[in-house]
């Protein structure tokens, strides 16, 4: 049960039963079938790409120990965690360029550390809502939305650092004010 659990597994398990369904119902050519399968993987491995980044870039920050270090770092230095966890997507927004990545990293990095603080469940919504804003911070060279919107609008990439990359940062920031403000009365 473990083996078909493997995400990866049941990836291709529900690709050779969709394959099989397919055909059954259609009867296509087993190359026409396979040529729609491969067309639609790629943008599926591109995901799953990402997204396993984002998870071994925690385990790695975990392991390392500094999951410990910012917890205690938090309950010694009174400094919000919803900053801490701003401060922290951020900083792995701007370094890799993906939200994605940030986000995930962050969130399994302060995971343990919300709940030795016994975050109630809306300090720990706020903490995600934190962690989602610092995760939008500033997009520069590094992010492929930077320039899919270079493109797709025809921008030179100074008037896209102008628009773009200031708009995220506007985002990023009063997204972070309004929730340190609605944190105060909450938490």
């Amino acid at each position: 049960m473990q083996f078909l659990n493997n995400p990866e597994v049941a990836l291709l398990l529900s690709l050779m039963f969709a394959m099989i369904a397919l055909f059954t119902a259609t009867h296509y050519s087993w190359k026409r079938l396979n040529d729609a399968a491969a067309a639609s993987l790629g943008p599926v491995c591109g995901i799953i790409l990402i997204l396993s980044a984002g998870g071994g870039f925690k385990t790695v920050l975990i392991d390392t120990g500094v999951g410990d270090m910012i917890t205690h770092f938090v309950q010694s230095s009174h400094i919000s965690i919803l900053l801490v966890g701003w401060l922290i997507a951020a900083f792995v927004r701007v370094s890799t360029g993906s939200s994605t990545v940030a986000s995930i990293a962050t969130g399994g990095v302060l995971a343990p550390v919300a709940q030795a603080l016994q975050l109630s469940s809306v300090g720990v919504a706020l903490l995600v809502l934190a962690i989602g804003a610092g995760s939008v911070f500033l997009s520069h060279v590094n992010d492929a939305g930077l320039w899919l919107v270079k493109e797709f609008f025809g921008l030179t990439l100074k008037e896209t650092f102008k628009t773009w990359s200031v708009m995220e940062c506007l985002l990023s920031m009063w997204a972070l004010i309004v929730i340190m403000l609605v944190s105060i009365p909450l938490m």
